[in-house]
């Protein structure tokens, strides 16, 4: 349940924790080694004037939201840095520029990845675990307020509990669950076959 407390608290406080404005703040080192760079091209007799074109770019990019069409755009920025870098961007440079670029990403998308790592449908499988809360509960009545944390905890399993069916027979639910892995095996075997053709 220590997942969920953690979740909760970034929740409550989330105006003090906007991903925007951590996102920008932590791209101020990487816009200023991004006009360092630009001074550098500006400096040079003959710059390739693409090189000029994809700092601009990708120092535009960091106006406004964050999102996966940005990011796409900021990796192929970079990647095309990577090949034409000559002089102008030595190599633990170009790592530090990723690396400010990855913790950037990172910040702009805290909210979604708090989500992920904090994620408990585990429950729906370890059922035990919810009588043992329960029992450590009655014996330390102090502890209730950790009660509200594994009832959200538990509202991760909302999915399955929905997905859950209740039959008579076992045999039904072991044919449905054959006749699936039966029919994902036939596509793997037309996917495979129509690549062996080639």
């Amino acid at each position: 349940m220590l997942l969920k407390a953690i979740k909760y608290i970034i929740d409550e406080n989330q105006e003090g924790f906007p991903a925007y404005h951590l996102a920008k703040t932590s791209a101020a080192p990487l816009l200023a080694a991004l006009h360092q760079y630009q001074d550098r091209v500006k400096k040079i007799k003959n710059p390739k004037k693409e090189f000029a074109s994809a700092l601009n770019i990708f120092e535009s990019l960091f106006d406004g939201p964050f999102s996966a069409i940005r990011k796409s755009a900021e990796y192929t920025c970079l990647s095309f840095l990577n090949y034409k870098k000559d002089k102008i961007i030595k190599d633990q440079e170009l790592e530090d520029l990723k690396y400010f670029v990855w913790k950037t990403h990172l910040l702009a998308n805290y909210q979604l990845l708090f989500k992920e790592v904090t994620d408990c449908t585990f429950l729906y499988w370890v059922k035990d675990l919810v009588p043992l809360f329960f029992s450590h509960i009655g014996e330390n009545p102090i502890e209730m307020k950790r009660f509200k944390f594994l009832m959200i905890g538990l509202q991760d399993c909302e999915t399955q509990l929905k997905s859950a069916i209740h039959t008579d027979n076992k045999l039904e639910v072991f044919e449905a669950y054959k006749q699936e892995i039966l029919s994902n095996l036939q596509d793997v075997r037309s996917f495979l076959a129509f690549f062996l053709t080639f």
